[in-house]
């Protein structure tokens, strides 16, 4: 719900804008209080705040959060680097960080060119590649696995840094996805099979 990095409106915010209702409510689960100014003016200030510790034990199960870092594969670290050059070597070239003050309008100005420069769009590509690299390595693939493997008896709900990489997780273990473009249908009957442990992990 937040407004961009830049302190500019989303383009949803339109929606609330124009919404002939005389009340509204929203809600979110990472409410940033330093990128809030247009959502402040549409909807108000924040009336009702709950901290995750007060949810453990209550809405939520009891948590640890356990950072494990893994590494390239040398193949990877060479494509990574490949992609990193391939991208900034455009960006530099049309020295979109001279011209523009702000990341965001030089990325928007980098996507327009995209649609009418071979270059550009070469460019993006390999962006994409080199950030499909660091978000689904195929050493996370074999740590999730090896974390699966030693639970066995457990749930697991395996987020993912995009929907490619859900995509991937979600076909590489043969299980369900889950993601914002699921039905809200099939994602109720994905959840009541979880509760009836139906499902041994999920996709997100």
């Amino acid at each position: 719900l937040a407004d961009t990095a830049a302190g500019e409106a989303k383009a949803w915010h339109d929606a609330v804008r124009i919404a002939p209702a005389r009340h509204r409510l929203a809600l979110t689960a990472t409410y940033p209080e330093d990128r809030d100014r247009e959502l402040r003016a549409l909807v108000g200030p924040v009336v009702y705040r709950r901290a995750i510790a007060e949810m453990v034990d209550a809405e939520l199960a009891a948590f640890v959060t356990e950072r494990r870092l893994v590494r390239l594969t040398d193949d990877e670290r060479r494509r990574y680097e490949a992609c990193d050059v391939a991208y900034r070597t455009f960006v530099a070239e049309r020295g979109y960080r001279e011209r523009y003050d702000d990341a965001t309008t030089a990325w928007k100005v980098f996507m327009a060119e995209t649609r009418r420069s071979p270059a550009a769009r070469r460019a993006f590509r390999a962006f994409r590649e080199r950030e499909g690299l660091v978000t689904l390595p195929s050493a996370k693939l074999r740590e999730t696995e090896r974390l699966l493997r030693l639970f066995p008896a457990e749930t697991a709900l395996i987020f993912c840094g995009s929907a490619d990489a859900a995509e991937r997780v979600s076909r590489h273990f043969a299980i369900p996805m889950i993601t914002a473009h699921t039905p809200a249908s099939e994602r109720k009957a994905l959840l009541d099979r979880i509760a009836r442990d139906e499902i041994r992990a999920v996709a997100s």
